[in-house]
């Protein structure tokens, strides 16, 4: 087992104990269950990407009906403010982000030792945010589907396949671009329930999808937005988008793309802004960014739990 989340889990009590985990990574085509994780990047202004903007987590598990939910996590991310994350996204949000519902931190039942917030540490720009229930007071199906704790019911990113995920973490980025990344030889894992309640070890599968404008070509599978498509649903549209950015012509600096400020020079102008856009009304829509797509540590963690169950009979 990778030495980092094992550490964590022996002093925090988020999981089982070293030798139970390896026994049942060692089972893992039989117990196993898996979650997927989605880094959603918000931009500020989607054609200036060093502006930054907020990430959101998005959790779920794929395993229905062998699963009741995700009992752990141990994330690394790069490029992400370690302060002011938080569980669901109470104050994180942006102001007028109404693709992200308000997700209050009270129902997703993490770290009630640390106050009801993330467990976050930092090592060379890495920062590792541990979400983890109580698991003697606290059995809450997240990552499940409709019904289940933060589940938003649509992906701002228009992927059908990432609808009904919880919205777990919410926390501020600058002018990198965040990314799932290893810390020496610590990398992102998780737990989930089994059908009784047991916490066990799960694969985990994690993708950055973000809303960056299409032309710099940052989203996977094309993705990213037209430029002008100011409500940020895919297409140009002139009551939508079109008409709201008029208003804002001659206003003065300090816009934003929500307000019609497409270019990203902080203003809105009809050359520079409106008559762009204006060419994409009609153009359909790019691409959602892909889905997760497996995570390769994962394959290695469940050969490190079989050395580890080898060694066991080895000494019996």
């Amino acid at each position: 087992m990778r030495r980092g989340l094992g550490e964590m889990n022996m002093k925090r009590g988020l999981v089982l104990s070293l030798t139970a985990l390896a026994l049942v990574v060692g089972n893992a085509a039989v117990n196993a269950a898996d979650i997927d994780l989605s880094l959603n990047l918000r931009y500020t202004n989607p054609s200036t990407p060093a502006a930054g903007g907020n990430f959101y987590l998005l959790a779920k598990t794929n395993t229905a009906g062998t699963s009741t939910g995700v009992a752990g996590l141990s994330v690394y991310l790069s490029g992400i403010n370690a302060a002011g994350i938080e569980f669901g996204n109470a104050t994180a949000e942006g102001a007028g982000n109404a693709a992200y519902p308000v997700v209050a931190a009270a129902g997703l039942g993490g770290n009630v030792n640390n106050g009801g917030l993330p467990l976050v540490t930092t090592a060379a720009g890495i920062s590792n945010i541990v979400y983890g229930q109580d698991l003697v007071t606290k059995l809450l199906t997240i990552g499940e589907g409709t019904g289940t704790p933060g589940n938003l019911t649509v992906d701002p990113l228009r992927n059908a396949a990432w609808a009904n995920s919880t919205l777990l973490l919410s926390g501020t980025f600058g002018a990198t671009r965040p990314a799932f990344a290893a810390s020496g030889a610590n990398s992102t894992d998780g737990n989930v329930y089994d059908a009784g309640g047991v916490a066990i070890d799960a694969t985990v599968s994690t993708v950055v999808r973000g809303d960056s404008l299409k032309t710099l070509a940052l989203e996977p599978n094309g993705g990213g937005l037209l430029f002008g498509d100011l409500n940020r649903n895919g297409t140009v549209g002139f009551t939508t988008d079109i008409n709201p950015a008029l208003g804002q012509i001659g206003q003065g600096s300090g816009k934003t793309w929500d307000q019609g400020d497409f270019n990203g020079n902080g203003s809105v102008g009809f050359t520079t802004d409106i008559n762009p856009a204006l060419a994409n009304i009609g153009v359909p829509a790019p691409p959602a960014p892909i889905s997760a797509v497996p995570e390769p540590a994962a394959v290695g963690m469940i050969m490190v739990g079989m050395g580890a169950v080898a060694a066991l009979r080895r000494r019996k």
